[in-house]
């Protein structure tokens, strides 16, 4: 199992940016204590592949299951954000298909991290890009047809 933030190969990058397309949904998450951040997560009735993404690039997993007799599978959770999603999204994004641009997106909403050196109060500007990003990957995001 790789460390987090070692770079994997071509053919490993290439098949998370699959699992992503297919799976996966670029979000910023936002509450009350916290400035937003970006966060991709694939969910799958397939726990394999959900450990095999925290295996090789970090981040978190939960699970939903339902009430006895509810006629639905449990389902995995990934999610990963921050300094692994900094680390990784570059070498995911080139792969990406569906997801092109909201991995486009999401590189942009990255590059505004502060440096790990410690928090700073966000300036007008990052805070106006921020807030723009959001905007277009909620766009992105929706459902049905775009107008």
């Amino acid at each position: 199992m790789p460390n987090r933030m070692t770079q994997l190969s071509e053919v490993e990058y290439a098949y998370i940016a699959g699992i992503i397309d297919g799976e996966g949904c670029f979000s910023i998450k936002k509450n009350m204590t916290t400035a937003p951040h970006i966060r991709v997560t694939v969910g799958n009735t397939h726990e394999g592949i959900i450990d095999w993404l925290k295996d090789m690039i970090g981040g978190a997993k939960w699970i939903t299951t339902y009430a006895e007799g509810v006629n639905r599978k449990t389902a995995y959770y990934f999610e990963m954000g921050g300094k692994a999603l900094r680390f990784h999204l570059p070498f995911i994004c080139p792969f990406l298909k569906i997801k092109k641009e909201q991995g486009k997106l999401a590189l942009e909403f990255v590059s505004t991290l502060e440096a790990p050196s410690g928090r700073r109060k966000l300036s007008e500007q990052t805070r106006e890009t921020r807030l723009n990003i959001e905007k277009e990957i909620k766009k992105l995001n929706k459902r049905g047809i775009l107008v």
